[in-house]
């Protein structure tokens, strides 16, 4: 029996190890060499997920990988927890730190990953910010903006945020909970988070601006024919009612970009059109 106390040394309890159960704890610096002979030798396992991967290995390479995530393995060192990290590692080519408990009984496996795995919304509810999931959705959109290599920005795959890119994009994007006070209204259109994002960016270009063209645009107020804002509200109620072809996020932003740019040159707008194929506008 050991005595513990908790983080804050407020309560101290104990905590009774079970030696007969053989389980062990060590921090082992992984080896491509040693993930290839743990991969080759593991238990039955579900399909690898490239998606998983590829993350993994971009935070193993930029040194955002953290020592935490554990790797189980069996009293053989057989492994029935990891192969999508240390796939990860043979693919970066590169040693790294993990955590390994082994012991494991080996019926164990099937209860192994029975929960939901966090993700980016969990890690900014952690970190104490509100409505993460329009937040989350808003920070991957504008970071796909600002990184995309396409000529047009956006080349309308979305990409998923790892945990641990999540801190350094909140640091960076400081501001992004300025979107709150319109994220209610915005519900009533298609696609909202979109639209949030595009609040946010137009924010950047000029934030007044950026203001009164989204009060218009979901009050409805003083807005007539012609009026690129009255042409965009239009066009996002159409879409709302359509059930066969739902509107695609790539869609929402070229039309909203379309409106905001006419908005800013003083011009009118009939109907707003934009086609796949297209050339995604740029905000001005």
């Amino acid at each position: 029996m050991v005595k513990a106390t908790d983080a804050m040394h407020r309560y101290e309890f104990e905590v009774e190890a079970y030696p007969e159960y053989g389980i062990g704890c060590s921090v082992v610096r992984v080896t491509p060499e040693i993930a290839a002979h743990w991969l080759e030798t593991k238990m039955p396992n579900r399909n690898i997920k490239k998606k998983n991967i590829d993350r993994f290995a971009s935070s193993m390479v930029s040194g955002r990988w953290a020592l935490g995530p554990v790797l189980l393995f069996t009293k053989a060192w057989r492994l029935l927890d990891g192969q999508n990290r240390l796939e990860a590692v043979l693919k970066c080519e590169i040693p790294v730190l993990f955590i390994c408990v082994y012991g494991i009984p080996e019926e164990s496996f099937k209860v192994i990953d029975d929960r939901q795995q966090r993700n980016a919304s969990d890690v900014l509810q952690m970190m104490g910010k509100q409505n993460t999931k329009i937040v989350s959705s808003v920070l991957r959109f504008v970071n796909d903006y600002d990184t995309s290599l396409t000529g047009s920005r956006l080349s309308g795959k979305r990409t998923d945020l790892t945990n641990d890119q999540v801190p350094e994009l909140i640091k960076k994007y400081h501001d992004i909970e300025n979107i709150l006070p319109f994220e209610t209204h915005s519900r009533k259109f298609p696609r909202y988070s979109t639209l949030l994002s595009c609040y946010y960016i137009f924010s950047r270009i000029n934030r007044d601006l950026a203001d009164r063209f989204f009060v218009r645009l979901n009050s409805g107020e003083g807005l007539s024919k012609g009026d690129p804002i009255y042409a965009l509200r239009e066009r996002l109620i159409s879409e709302r009612g359509k059930t066969q072809s739902y509107p695609t996020s790539l869609f929402v932003y070229s039309i909203t970009v379309k409106s905001w740019n006419a908005y800013r040159e003083g011009r009118t707008i009939g109907t707003l059109k934009w086609m796949a194929g297209e050339a995604v506008p740029e905000p001005k």
